[in-house]
């Protein structure tokens, strides 16, 4: 093959591929500024919101968001069976719920219950250890203390995840 017949590289500074390189960075540069001007909605469609003022009531209501528009706010309730709109300027509070944190009450359930069930066995333990005779090197006490301890700390991790209570935050900002 020849030199002379070679075609030219694609990012040559010909004529023919001079307009589509000032496309190329013309989207380049107004990438960023567009991509700035998207914004994530302030109250994201299925958003678990407790909300209270004169458009219910007075009453607490808790629902999902369905929509958030700039003067009225769609909430469907947590039976599906309604769904309400809303004047912002009708609601005195609205609060955005941050889900129950069940792992960080299991844990102090755990906690506390190992604790208690094993202060519990520890005190068995001596009042049997006083009045039978039980030989110091037994494994047994030891034993006891350690499984009551142990199944507390279970039962209290259950229990603590489930009586974690649903945290609510206030949306500010978002009411007029």
């Amino acid at each position: 093959m020849h030199l002379c017949r070679m075609r030219p590289p694609v990012c040559s500074t010909s004529p023919r591929h001079g307009p589509l390189l000032v496309a190329l960075a013309c989207a380049a540069l107004l990438a960023r500024p567009a991509s700035a001007q998207y914004r994530e909605p302030l109250l994201p469609a299925g958003t678990r919101v407790r909300i209270s003022g004169s458009a219910t009531g007075e009453e607490q209501f808790v629902g999902r968001v369905r929509r958030l528009t700039s003067d009225s706010l769609v909430v469907g309730t947590e039976s599906g069976h309604a769904v309400l709109q809303l004047r912002t300027s009708r609601l005195t509070s609205l609060e955005i719920s941050e889900g129950h944190h069940r792992a960080i009450w299991a844990l102090q359930g755990a906690v506390i219950g190992g604790i208690a069930t094993g202060l519990i066995a520890a005190v068995v333990v001596a009042r049997t250890s006083r009045t039978s005779n039980i030989n110091p090197v037994d494994p047994f006490p030891l034993i006891v203390l350690i499984g009551g301890g142990l199944a507390g700390g279970a039962g209290g991790a259950v229990v603590g995840a489930v009586i974690a209570p649903e945290r609510w935050r206030k949306a500010s900002g978002l009411l007029r």
